[in-house]
């Protein structure tokens, strides 16, 4: 070979390569948890498009212990929800104390074997005996079923690492988990850890429970107007009533514990904001429970020891708003989880047929679905409708802008949204709907009603508020009537 020809093949090679490693340092993923950089020795990858993480450093990072197998034949063997574990499997066992050593959450996942085409997430705890009787569930199980994690990609070994889902940690372990392909980053943050609260009885006063599964401002304002509303029946924290109040922050395992705690202080009354938090009391049937934000046909009449509110979503009044504000819309976009919000979808498919509206349904199955639902929608439809839906609302963002992007309106079923970017919603006022379950608590503390014979009360409509976002009607070109900016919060 000639010493002309070996330059440039030399020369080649050299450019190939600067190519080649520009090209994997533009895939280079990085992952911050709390704005602290985790360093791995296998990076991150995107599988399936879906950003794969390793398993052992970020859990590490979390504060959990990760040991393959070791102890994790002991630590579920004898348990009889885990009937379909595969001994044969290569698990994966992932422990850390919570509750100011309460317990200890364990995570597991499987490779290969039964679980080779699945995610499975586990909380395992241990029985615990109330009073006589025992539980007929474990403590913090929170089985995390397969359709909440993602089908496309599934755990798997690249360089001697086992590569987990990263919505796997949003979902299983209580953290939120932010995506931005711009600089492709990962960013994870931490919810608040749940505190049990300090629970006493003191003598000649009502002691009140306050049980809150998750942080949510719809659900803040539901607390804040039940305590307001109480006030107002006589019943004032810390002169004539003490109030345990307990947020779980999504966190199963704790408020299973907090449940049991709720138990055994025996209050004058349980206050659960929010259906998940009302769902997770009803073995309780000793104790006076008034719920409040819940929905859904289970919720239509009271049972022997609970009664309470209902936020029934008012779909008919949401869909007048949508036809005042947008009266030359003919085709309407239906987005919604089909596993929580079916029932809303139906009905707004029902209405819109009543109203001679066209429409287009479309659920998701996980928060992935939301952004690609969304463009699909956009590039169908005049106005897009999002029914109370946690796995849409979780993605509003995605979903917001996909729409705008292609000059598309979105009307939403809660506030939240509109200030998300949404146009409008008409809705429930949380805070009077806390407000009127302190009124229905009251009687009850003053042992003029029982739970069982009080109906189930729904938010009449005049209470019901407008929420217009008025840079996203700007931005839209869409102008809204003097009479609902007259009567409307608005949203700048």
């Amino acid at each position: 070979m000639s010493k002309k020809l070996l330059c440039l093949v030399l020369a080649m090679i050299f450019v190939v390569g600067l190519l080649t490693f520009s090209a994997a340092a533009d895939d280079n993923i990085r992952v911050f948890l709390n704005d602290e950089e985790i360093v791995f020795d296998v990076p991150p990858q995107i599988i399936n498009d879906r950003t794969m993480v390793p398993m052992r450093a970020t859990f590490e990072a979390l504060g959990f212990d990760v040991e393959w197998d070791a102890d994790g034949h002991d630590v579920i063997k004898d348990r009889q929800f885990l009937d379909t574990y595969d001994v044969d499997a290569t698990t994966i066992v992932a422990s850390k104390e919570i509750g100011g050593g309460l317990g200890k959450r364990y995570v597991i996942i499987q490779i290969g074997g039964l679980f080779v085409k699945r995610t499975s997430v586990w909380y395992c705890g241990e029985l615990m005996s109330i009073g006589s009787s025992t539980v007929d569930w474990v403590e913090g199980i929170g089985f995390l079923c397969c359709h909440n994690f993602d089908r496309i990609a599934f755990p798997q070994v690249v360089n001697g690492r086992t590569l987990v889902p990263l919505r796997t940690i949003e979902r299983g372990l209580n953290a939120d988990v932010e995506w931005c392909d711009d600089t492709r980053t990962v960013t994870i943050t931490t919810s608040e850890e749940a505190r049990l609260p300090n629970i006493e009885r003191r003598d000649g006063m009502y002691l009140v429970y306050l049980a809150q599964y998750v942080a949510h401002p719809a659900l803040d304002s539901v607390r804040e107007g039940f305590i307001s509303g109480l006030a107002d029946e006589g019943f004032t924290e810390g002169q004539n009533v003490d109030f345990a109040k307990f947020n779980a922050h999504s966190d199963d395992f704790m408020f299973d514990i907090a449940v049991i705690e709720a138990y055994n202080a025996n209050p004058d009354l349980i206050f659960a904001v929010g259906g998940m938090a009302a769902s997770k009391l009803m073995w309780i049937d000793t104790i006076p429970i008034v719920v409040s934000a819940v929905r859904g046909s289970a919720w239509d009449t009271p049972r022997a020891n609970v009664t309470g509110t209902s936020s029934e979503v008012p779909v008919v009044e949401q869909f007048e708003l949508l036809t005042q504000l947008l009266p030359n819309a003919q085709t309407v976009g239906i987005i919604y989880d089909s596993w929580w919000s079916r029932t809303q979808a139906d009905e707004a498919v029902e209405i819109a047929r009543t109203l001679g509206l066209d429409y287009v349904r479309r659920s998701v199955v996980n928060t992935y679905d939301v952004a690609r639902v969304a463009e699909y929608l956009a590039e169908r439809v005049d106005v897009i409708y999002v029914p109370i839906c946690h796995t849409v609302m979780a993605e509003y963002a995605a979903l917001i802008t996909a729409a705008t992007d292609l000059g598309i309106p979105v009307i939403v079923g809660e506030r939240g949204g509109v200030y998300a970017g949404a146009l409008a919603t008409r809705g429930i006022d949380y805070y009077q709907l806390g407000r009127q379950s302190a009124v229905m608590a009251a009687q009850i503390l003053r042992g003029e009603a029982n739970p069982q014979d009080m109906p189930i009360q729904f938010q009449h409509y005049t209470m019901m508020t407008t929420t217009i976002n008025l840079t996203t009607a700007e931005l839209l070109g869409i102008t809204i009537p003097d009479d609902i900016l007259a009567n409307a919060i608005l949203v700048e």
